[in-house]
Formats: structure tokens, C-alpha cells, sequence
């Protein structure tokens, strides 16, 4: 006897893509619940809370602020170990691309 058949698709085929699609659903929930535990966001004003007021360099060179870096380490303690994830919210008109590339060039710099 034929299997039944949903638009032309056996419905043994059906089963298995509801199932491949329900287990990339639990892989991907899990990355995400990963992904929060292994994220860090810290709000900024500007740019400049996230370096040192007394050191007159460009960002690429400046030191980063003590301020700065207690926040960070308080907030990698309640995280997973291994790989985190730093964001910052800044306000949209006061983002620069060319400005947060050379950032985050020094933060890698910085925690390498």
C-alpha cells in the first residue's frame, strides 16, 4: 500500500524535514542562549569613556580607562569562560565605522 502523499511529498519525507527543521530550531535556540551568556553591552556616551581622559593619543595608541576596564572585567564575571562578545550602545548620531574599526583594533590589541 502507498504511503500517503501531502502535495506530491511522501509522507515519510514530511516527518523527516519537520524533524531536521525542529532540530536546526533547538541548534540555533542554543547558539543564541550561548551567544547571551558570552555577551557583554556597556553603554557609552561617546567614544571617549572607553579610553583614558589624561592620555592626549590617538585611539589607536591611548590607554584604555581604569574606568573602563573595571566595568569589563565585573561584567566577564558573571559569564561563561571562553570566547565573550563586547557591544556597546552608543547613540546613532554620535557612531563613526572608521572610528570603531581602529577601537576595535586597540581593544584586540589591548586583550589578546
Amino acid at each position: 500500500m502507498a504511503e500517503k502523499e501531502e502535495k506530491g511529498i511522501p509522507k515519510k519525507e514530511i516527518e523527516k524535514l519537520v524533524w531536521r527543521k525542529e532540530e536546526k530550531t533547538a541548534k540555533f535556540d542554543e547558539k543564541q542562549k550561548l551567544l547571551q551568556m558570552s555577551e557583554i553591552s556597556l553603554w557609552l556616551d561617546h567614544y571617549d569613556d572607553i579610553f583614558s581622559d589624561f592620555d592626549p593619543r590617538p585611539f589607536s595608541q591611548r590607554a584604555l580607562s581604569d574606568d573602563f576596564l573595571l566595568e569589563a572585567k565585573r561584567a566577564s564575571k558573571e559569564k561563561i569562560s571562553g570566547a565573550i562578545e563586547m557591544q556597546f550602545l552608543i547613540p546613532h548620531d554620535k557612531r563613526n565605522k572608521e572610528l570603531e574599526n581602529t577601537i576595535k583594533k586597540r581593544l584586540h590589541d589591548h586583550f589578546k
